[in-house]
């Protein structure tokens, strides 16, 4: 018998969930209920008082299922569990009966979990015992108290509620059953301080609050989403044990219905479970496409989240997130995949990159060294100006790089006593380029009057001071009027390039014009090419050793950033069977093989449309099927002759019956005359007889054209010319008086005859002409076939072509690379070297390298453009063209980069919107431990996340120390024999700089131009880098040891630390869950933590990627340092070499190269290893740094986010209102996250290609300033010339520039504030 103490304390006992029975009876329960579509059935048992005595969960018979179960396969599975399938019973729901068709997805409201049906005999008597109609209809948790304890219940008002499913169950663990039995299970649900009663009927929950507002203000244990009968009825169920109402005089006062707040903002479990997971989904995406949306929703959300936190202004914690919200903002940045386009002059480069763009002309593409000689950069305009729709940055040197190459420049063209050199005069000279240089820039200046001048002199005339250092901006919405200021720039005014007189001679008066081209640095383009709509950056490359240093500089820094190399050649080259290997170099080749560029080369043979079909028959072996053309199109032809001979007879014999007819209509006109003189009573005669002798008829071409008298329908008709044709000798009549007067019958029937001949001869016309017209028609389709058989021809020949060259093309570079190889592999270690053996697949090296053999010119012809050309022919199709599969693979090299950064950007956001939402669902209570558990827990925590750090930083330790370890082998080991073989080599190399022209030495002016130029000289017969040639076999013998190590070891030790660290994270994951489990606090919460280890292992990932690109980066610098330590090391006697004039002055140039290489050689080389070796070491401290930076910033944000969950260190139970409101914003923004995200990851590919233009619509560019104020002539100012004339020609002709630009830009500045010229408002 219990006391009423017993009673007491079993009325205060908190009733087990749904939740927790489940948990007991069902092993695995959490990791089932991961996918959100499965549910949980629970069917209280028709005999449940026989289960009285067994543990509370088996009173249940527990069935998995998903939604679209019905309640008839429910009902079977219970009575198959019970081995009673006689038994006739029903299911019902708070007191309602289902429907058997009726599903369970029906049932359940959006969120549930668990389904709570009771099985009725349909036999049993009325009393007996029936689920307790205490549980509200769609309630989803209730207690499994039976009716006593209910009652008991709404007799003690100070009970706390029980909690929603997702308060109550714990998020998912990895535990035995057994572990679950060992938790103690403890009420979870709201402090009574935080629900404070207000009046009697709100505190009975169970009942009181159910009756007064009906299924809305129902407990919070929801059990499922009830029709609305179904609620009905559950209502009226629970109406009827309400306890009637007291009438008073407040009886019609009808209080407002408040309804549930914690049934609308309290989420399930699995809800919680699944917070992330569509951006967690979407991050494992391949489709660059869809990654970039998904970045583009990300930075709103972070927008989202940020105007919340932004109010909080006092707050410490929330200017900490706003600034990690704004650092994981820098990540969501465009890549830029940077494409270099190398080829010889005319390879037709320039022609190639204006198609692949869809330009008829952007770069310029008629200049003669300018082209050549500037760095032109393209990019995407990401613009929305239409004003500004192409746009162009012109970069100028600066002052110090042209003083240096002036310096240059009058070596070349003073001899030592000031005069200027006689080879000026010629341009193909060092001297005569120079020179043409020289005057590019300072066109005023005569050649006395740069004889007087010095460098200093030169470098303060104000044109060219006002240039240096600057950069011009262009912007124009018209592709041609672009073009036409840009080459303003970019032109040269060099030989080749004069303008013509009016008889077609160069005109040699031309007045000179300032000339840009030689001070500019770099050209970057901005244009809305779809080729470049996805980061691809387009790089002319003239070459990296221009003789100004500066855009050698540059040209040689987008060598090392290439992420793509194109080379162009014409395709005749490629022909040839040796073609492929010559193309490139073995330097440079080598310098491929160092970059681990290799996989970067892509070869583009261009002019396809230029072929000769004789020649590409007989090498390509095409002689059947030419030949089945070729006589195809002899038949053809026959027939379109044949044709034509018959449509040419018959035309003659149409202009004779012309000719017939229009004869007839003169003798008709004279007889009708005879008739009217006749009626006029005139004795009339028959007209004059001639005799006419006709020739033979000619072709129409020789008639002419005269109008016909005659009712014909066709209004022009050819005659012979009377003269040549129908007339010839008269023969004279007999007299007059020999003739008899004519009467009326004669002259009608003289009309009747000629009438009818007239007739006759018209009939005869018409159906010649339809003979004619019939055969043009049966001649036209024989000419289209024709053209067509001929254009076939050309398309057989074109393909023929196309594949041969890509396969030769292919081979010969994979034998180029393997025969390097080879080289290198000998030099590295001769003893050990087996030619037999391959160091890679040379084959797969063979079909990886991408070639296209292209059209420019039939491209731009089928596109539209070209309009004053000719079609070509061989060309039906664009892709025939193949340049739209260039412009594809253009857009496929970005792929790989926007796909790193995106990841790397959403792998962070998941981090940061989880660590967020942890501290925005802390209500200020802190965890509910007492202040002895919160030190312990706080102290494990400590020590467990002691050992974390300790961790990583081992592992980093460990994964530098393999580093080193195989930098040390594959390089730092190899220095000595390196030194040793270059020192060797170094006195025969230099020693062939001077020997004679038959044995290969340099003439003695390109020499001294070497020398001039600290060993680097690029003159008519090429390249000659002394420099390089020096460290030449350094490079040979460690080439193959570099690309082993930063290539292929090196990468993969970085990529093991991803492994290990995430490893790490797992373990301490792991020691804290079971923490929690065992001591029964902060379950709820830790589960959401587990979400963390996978951002964090793509933030791992990301480490470990961005270590390497930097590794990789770094040594494309660092394998380049050998060459200019030689190059310092070699300057003292290039100065001593360049400073000898006179008698014997090449002798003592040689001595002098030959005695410094001999006393320098060795250190010279170790100084260039040990270099290299500092540079190396640098480069792994940089690493380690960054390593160790990155995972102490993931342990610094695990920190946090476990001990404000688990420690209780941000216990404040005074926190503000207003920020625990804004704390709800933040939570509320991070869970409308999802539904942004799962848009994205269920958008069609159309709808990605539209949600990308429309979000790239706003860029960052329209923000800049477009700085248009200057024109060509801005810089057109005034020079100080030490002529006077020619300063004041200057000053006028500056004055009228500056008065026009001056218009100019009032017109502009007037269109900017919204008026066109004349005032009138600018709608744009």
């Amino acid at each position: 018998m219990e006391t009423p103490d017993t009673e007491r304390a079993t009325s205060m006992e908190a009733p087990l969930t749904i939740g927790q029975h489940a948990a007991k009876a069902i092993a695995g329960l959490d990791e089932y209920l991961w996918d959100p579509q499965r549910l949980i059935v629970a069917v209280e048992r028709h005999d449940r008082e026989q289960w009285s005595t067994f543990e509370p969960h088996d009173r249940w018979v527990w069935i998995k299922g998903k939604g679209k179960v019905t309640v008839l396969k429910v009902r079977d599975a219970y009575l198959k569990n019970c081995d009673q399938p006689e038994l006739r019973l029903t299911l019902q729901l708070n007191s309602t009966i289902p429907a058997d068709d009726q599903k369970l997805s029906d049932i359940a409201a959006p969120g549930d979990r668990f389904i709570v049906f009771s099985a009725v005999q349909e036999n049993a008597p009325d009393d007996a015992p029936t689920h307790s109609p205490a549980t509200p209809a769609g309630a989803s948790v209730f207690s499994l108290n039976t009716t006593t304890a209910s009652r008991t219940q709404s007799q003690t008002p100070s009970r706390q509620p029980l909690q929603s499913v997702n308060r109550q169950l714990s998020i998912p663990r990895t535990g035995s059953r057994d572990e679950h039995k060992s938790v103690k299970l403890e009420h979870d649900s709201f402090p009574s301080r935080d629900l404070p009663r207000r009046t009697a009927s709100v505190s009975q929950r169970s009942h009181g609050l159910q009756h007064a507002n009906g299924p809305k203000a129902a407990s919070p244990n929801k059990v499922s989403a009830a029709k609305p009968s179904q609620s009905s009825a559950a209502d009226d169920s629970a109406m009827s044990d309400a306890p009637p109402a007291v009438a008073d005089e407040s009886q019609d006062y009808q209080p407002r219905d408040l309804g549930n707040p914690f049934a609308a903002s309290q989420e399930d479990e699995g809800q919680i479970q699944m917070r992330g997971r569509p951006l967690q989904d979407l991050t494992k995406a391949t489709a660059p496409e869809r990654l970039e949306a998904g970045v583009q929703a990300g930075l709103r959300v972070l927008s989202d989240v940020a105007r919340s936190l932004e109010e909080l202004i006092d707050s410490a914690d929330a200017q900490a997130w706003l600034k990690q919200i704004e650092a994981t903002r820098k990540l969501a940045v465009k890549t830029r995949t940077v494409v270099g386009v190398v080829g010889n002059t005319g390879a037709g480069k320039s022609s190639v990159i204006n198609a692949m763009l869809d330009e008829e002309r952007l770069v310029p593409t008629n200049c003669m060294r300018a082209c050549t000689a500037v760095v032109t950069e393209m990019s995407y305009n990401d613009s929305n100006n239409e004003a500004a729709r192409y746009r162009a940055e012109v970069e100028f040197i600066q002052p110090d790089d042209w003083r240096k190459e002036l310096k240059v420049l009058f070596e070349e063209v003073f001899d030592e006593n000031g005069a200027v050199v006689k080879e000026v005069s010629n341009p193909d000279t060092q001297a005569g380029i120079a020179y043409a240089k020289i005057r590019a820039v300072y066109h005023k200046h005569t050649r006395e009057m740069l004889s007087r001048s010095t460098v200093d002199s030169l470098m303060k005339v104000k044109t060219v001071r006002g240039v240096l250092g600057t950069t011009k901006r262009i912007n124009e919405r018209d592709c041609s009027d672009f073009y036409r200021r840009l080459q303003h720039f970019v032109d040269s005014k060099e030989k080749g390039s004069e303008k013509l007189d009016k008889n077609g001679k160069k005109n040699t008066n031309v007045k000179r014009e300032f000339e840009y081209w030689p001070l500019i640095k770099v050209v970057k383009i901005y244009t809305k090419a779809e080729a470049l709509s996805t980061g691809a950056v387009i790089v002319d490359l003239p070459g990296v050793h221009d003789s100004n240093a500066a855009r050698a500089a540059v040209a040689e820094g987008y060598m090392k950033q290439c992420t793509g190399l194109w080379i162009v050649a014409p395709i005749n080259r490629a022909v040839d069977d040796k073609a492929a290997k010559t193309l490139l170099g073995n330097t440079f080749k080598r310098q491929l093989k160092y970059d681990g560029n290799y996989s970067a080369v892509t070869f583009i043979c261009s002019k396809t449309d230029d072929i000769s079909r004789t020649e590409a028959a007989d090498s390509l072996d095409l002689g059947d099927q030419m030949s089945m053309l070729e006589d195809e199109l002899a038949d053809v032809e026959r027939k379109r002759r044949t044709l034509s001979k018959q449509a040419t007879e018959l035309t003659g014999q149409k202009a004779d019956r012309t000719a017939v007819i229009n004869q007839t209509d003169d003798d008709l006109e004279a007889w009708e005359k005879l008739g009217d003189d006749l009626d006029d009573g005139h004795i009339v005669y028959a007209p004059t007889k001639t005799k006419k002798r006709k020739r033979a008829s000619k072709t129409p071409a020789g008639r002419k054209k005269r109008r016909s008298r005659s009712d014909s329908d066709s209004d022009i008709e050819y005659i012979d010319s009377p003269s040549e044709d129908l007339m010839s000798d008269d023969e004279p009549e007999s007299n007059q008086n020999d003739r008899s007067p004519l009467t009326q019958e004669e002259i009608d029937k003289k009309l009747d005859e000629l009438r009818r001949l007239k007739k006759d001869a018209r009939r005869e016309r018409s159906d010649l002409e339809d003979q004619v017209r019939d055969l043009r028609k049966q001649i036209r389709p024989l000419e289209d076939r024709a053209a067509a058989i001929d254009a076939q021809q050309n398309t057989l020949c074109i393909a023929g072509r196309n594949e041969y060259s890509r396969g030769a093309i292919q081979q010969d570079f994979a034998a180029g690379i393997k025969e390097l190889d080879q080289e290198n592999a000998e030099e590295e270690d001769p003893d050990n070297f087996d030619p037999d053996q391959d160091i890679r697949d040379y084959e797969q090296a063979a079909r990886d390298l991408p070639v296209f053999c292209v059209s420019s010119r039939a491209y731009q012809k089928l596109s539209g453009r070209l309009k004053k050309d000719n079609d070509v022919a061989g060309f039906e199709t664009a892709e025939q063209t193949e340049i739209p599969q260039l412009q594809a693979h253009c857009k496929k090299l970005t792929e790989n980069g926007r796909e790193a950064s995106c990841r790397r950007f959403l792998n962070s956001l998941t981090q940061l919107l989880t660590s967020l939402g942890l501290w925005a669902s802390d209500d200020g209570t802190g965890a509910k431990m007492t202040g002895q558990q919160r030190d312990a827990e706080r102290a494990f925590l400590n020590r467990e996340l002691k050992r974390l750090e300790n961790a990583l930083e081992k592992a980093v330790a460990d994964t530098m120390e393999d580093v080193e370890a195989t930098l040390g082998e594959q390089i730092f080991d190899k220095f000595a024999p390196a030194v040793q073989t270059a020192s060797a080599g170094a006195i025969p190399t230099s020693a062939g700089w001077g020997a004679h022209k038959s044995e290969g030495g340099l003439h003695f002016m390109t020499y001294r131009a070497t020398v001039r130029r600290n060993g680097v000289f690029q003159g008519a017969s090429g390249l000659r880098d002394f420099n390089s040639e020096l460290s030449e076999p350094i490079y040979k013998q460690l080439a193959s040891s570099w690309e082993k190590a930063f290539q292929r070891r090196l990468p993969h030790i970085l990529q093991s630390f991803t492994k290990s660290g995430t490893g790490l994270l797992k373990h301490f994951h792991v020691a804290v869950a079971d923490r929690c489990r065992t001591r029964g606090h902060g379950v709820a919460r830790i589960g959401m933590l587990e979400n963390q280890l996978q951002a964090y292992q793509g933030i791992f990932g990301d480490l470990a990627g961005a270590m390497i690109s930097q590794v990789n980066e770094d040594q494309r610098e660092i394998n380049r340092e050998f060459t200019p330590v030689i190059g310092q090391a070699m300057e003292p006697t290039y100065d001593a070499c360049a400073s000898e004039s006179g008698i014997g002055t090449y002798k003592r140039m040689k001595e002098h190269m030959t005695n410094h290489v001999s006393q320098h050689r060795i250190s010279m080389f170790e100084n260039a290893t040990k270099q290299v070796r500092k540079s190396i070491m640098s480069m792994c401290d940089k690493v380690r740094k960054d390593m160790l930076d990155r995972a102490d910033s993931i342990w610094v944000n695990m920190q946090r986010d476990y001990m404000s969950i688990i420690g209780g260190v941000n216990i404040d139970t005074k926190m503000p209102r207003h920020e625990r409101a804004l704390r709800r914003d933040v939570d509320d923004a991070i869970g409308r996250a999802d539904e942004s995200f799962q848009q994205v990851a269920d958008m069609m590919e159309e709808e990605l290609k539209g949600f990308a233009k429309k979000d790239g619509a706003t860029s960052e560019v329209d923000g800049m300033e477009m700085d248009d104020t200057g024109d060509v002539e801005d810089f057109e100012s005034e020079e100080e010339e030490e002529d006077g004339n020619g300063e004041e020609d200057g000053e006028q002709e500056d004055d009228e520039e500056q008065a026009t630009d001056e218009e100019r830009d009032g017109t502009r500045r007037g269109e900017r504030a919204g008026t066109g010229p004349a005032g009138d408002k600018d709608e744009g």
